[in-house]
């Protein structure tokens, strides 16, 4: 017996050896399955963390994008209404000159846009009333050529006046000659303010 319990003996070693050595097996394959999936789940944490940075980045980008682009659109806006103030306040400026200086830029104007042929001025009742007297006189000694007569009759205009030669009409107030310069204003506004 003695012999069999040797052989049992070094069939339970021989089995004990084999487990264990079939345990360390699996041991080590479990812990190299551990370490790939770890290193392979920090891979995949750092492609995740490096995305999550660029879709960050381009957020950022776009907001950051987009503010300048309302600012810029902000600035703008404000230096239109600086325009379009600064046209009102010349506009409001002609029209509120002190009478002399008032009838003075109207000589000037019916200089510039007189015709050579007799003509109609019209003005508004306000600036009838307070036209210099010889404001015809002086009005056809500096035209070169042709005559204006002022008319007596009032036109529903705010500043400056209406020549008339037959059936044509020249626009000469205020308003119109501001809204026909008006492009020119602006682009010399703009050339000043977007300097």
């Amino acid at each position: 017996m003695a012999g069999l319990d040797s052989i049992i003996e070094k069939i339970q070693k021989t089995s004990e050896n084999t487990c264990d050595s079939i345990l360390n097996d699996a041991k080590k394959k479990a812990d190299d399955i551990l370490a790939a999936s770890a290193a392979e789940s920090d891979a995949e944490a750092a492609k995740i963390a490096e995305e999550t940075k660029r879709k960050a980045k381009e957020i950022i980008d776009s907001a950051v994008s987009g503010a300048e682009l309302e600012g810029k659109k902000e600035i703008l806006s404000a230096k239109i209404d600086i325009i379009n103030d600064v046209i009102d306040t010349v506009s409001n400026t002609l029209k509120g000159l002190p009478d002399e200086e008032y009838f003075s830029s109207l000589y000037a104007l019916a200089v510039r846009y007189a015709r050579p042929e007799d003509g109609v001025l019209y003005l508004s009742a306000k600036d009838l009333a307070r036209k210099p007297a010889d404001f015809e006189k002086t009005l056809n000694t500096l035209i070169k050529e042709g005559s204006i007569k002022v008319s007596d009759e009032p036109r529903d205009i705010d500043g400056g006046f209406v020549l008339s030669y037959g059936g044509i009409e020249i626009d000469c107030t205020f308003d119109a000659l501001i809204v026909e310069s008006q492009d020119d204003i602006k682009d010399e506004l703009s050339r000043i303010l977007f300097v």
